[in-house]
């Protein structure tokens, strides 16, 4: 059992299913927890795909109710940000691979469109815990306006922003709306004296290698 191995052995040596398993605590009628565990990996492909589950997705699942669910979300969101919080010790945001990497361990495999927001100090390390989710959905001016992406940056002190957003299509090529849309935060960004970097969109290594465009480094716009 899960429980005896980690007592035994130590948390190290348990699979992902067997530490799952342990938060689920039980599983269903006709199905045990381990199986339990086992079907939510299958579905997600993934414990960092399994972190964007919701409340409601999960308790699509059966065996899984509302205070499983509850419980089990908290739980994931928790792990990542104590992974974000490591990760954020180190990381010094001057490459767009740096930021590409960043987004996709925020939204794995989503099929949401998000804008971020990276606030950075003058030694280009975040002024947050993680980057500033400003938008979900389709990229447009009226979600992505320049008092919401410079009311985050002015809040924490930052010196300097990085852009960035992900294409659930894979192909990170920006559109002409994605280039309209950076030109006029840039020239905010210059009104206020808080200048922007760059602007990453982020997509598939598979589809569009190397899986992120920037937008300063193939010099589309003036930053």
């Amino acid at each position: 059992r899960p429980r005896e191995r980690l007592a035994k052995f130590g948390a190290k040596a348990l699979l992902d299913e067997e530490l799952l398993a342990i938060m689920l605590r039980t599983g269903s009628h006709g199905k045990n927890v381990l199986m339990l565990a086992r079907q939510l990996l299958d579905s997600f492909g993934s414990l960092p795909q399994l972190m964007n589950a919701g409340v409601e997705e999960l308790k699509s699942y059966g065996g899984i109710g509302q205070v499983k669910a509850i419980e089990l979300a908290a739980m994931l969101e928790l792990s990542r940000r104590v992974m974000l919080g490591d990760v954020n010790k180190r990381t010094v945001f001057t490459e767009p691979e740096h930021v590409a990497a960043r987004v996709n361990l925020i939204k794995a495999l989503s099929q949401t469109e998000s804008f971020f927001v990276f606030p950075l100090d003058k030694r280009c390390r975040l002024c947050t815990q993680q980057p500033i989710e400003i938008s979900s959905g389709t990229l447009d001016s009226s979600l992505v306006h320049p008092r919401e992406v410079f009311r985050e940056a002015i809040r924490y002190s930052a010196a300097l922003v990085i852009l960035a957003h992900n294409h659930p299509s894979g192909d990170s090529r920006p559109s002409r709306k994605d280039v309209e849309l950076t030109k006029e935060l840039v020239e905010a960004g210059r009104q206020l004296c808080i200048p922007i970097l760059d602007h990453v969109v982020v997509g598939d290594p598979e589809v569009s290698p190397p899986g992120y465009f920037s937008m300063n480094r193939e010099k589309i716009i003036a930053f």
